[in-house]
């Protein structure tokens, strides 16, 4: 912790600075980190919303899906 033979080291310099210097470091990445999840949790509900309108047609209360034959075709093991 400290210098013996003659150097005297500076106790600000060498281990009040680099704390301090860390210690703002850490409250960016935080802040950082928290933008990033804000963000990360705006896109997921626009996306989700993205899925919803795609799925019902501009005035249409159903939703609508790709070839969706089911009421026209019976599947395998129902009845005639």
């Amino acid at each position: 912790m400290f210098q013996r033979g003659g150097q005297s080291g500076d106790n600000y310099t060498n281990f009040v600075r680099p704390q301090l210097d860390q210690r703002h470091l850490n409250q960016q990445f935080g802040r950082d980190i928290s933008g990033m999840e804000r963000s990360a949790i705006m896109q997921g509900s626009a996306i989700q919303q993205l899925n919803r309108d795609s799925r019902t047609l501009q005035g249409v209360a159903t939703p609508q899906y790709y070839q969706n034959f089911g009421p026209y075709y019976q599947g395998p093991g129902m009845g005639r």
